[in-house]
């Protein structure tokens, strides 16, 4: 057991000077790709922390102290750059890739698009024209 509580076991993670718990290197590796995983659907912090073999509790704190997002917000993120790369290289309309990256609808999408955006999808889709031929 070190100072800092923890016993340097392959599943725990670690803490900083100030105490504050923190994910190890490979956690961090393995939730973000948990969390890529799962943006077709609905975000499940249940799955991310067991995937490191954390509480849901714990793994929040301490993948916030980590990455300097909670895991929600990452998710939403990560979501968010997908319908971007859609928008922007495919032709499937606005109703399907809101589906396809698991929104419950185009409205939902929209508002939460336009939330962090400024401005719609098709709006963005329009100014950043890249899309394949």
């Amino acid at each position: 057991m070190t100072a800092c509580g923890h016993d340097g076991g392959e599943g725990a993670g670690s803490r900083n000077m100030q105490g504050r718990a923190r994910l190890a290197p490979w956690q961090i590796k393995i939730a973000e790709a948990e969390i890529a995983k799962q943006i077709y659907g609905r975000f499940n912090i249940d799955d991310v922390a067991a995937s490191v073999r954390l509480s849901p509790s714990h793994f929040a704190k301490a993948f916030r102290n980590s990455v300097g997002v909670t895991p929600s917000s990452r998710f939403r993120s990560v979501r968010l750059a997908q319908t971007m790369t859609l928008l922007r290289e495919s032709d499937l309309t606005i109703t399907e890739i809101a589906v396809h990256c698991g929104f419950t609808d185009e409205s939902h999408f929209s508002r939460s698009f336009t939330h962090v955006t400024g401005i719609t999808p098709g709006k963005w889709r329009r100014t950043h024209p890249d899309r394949k031929a």
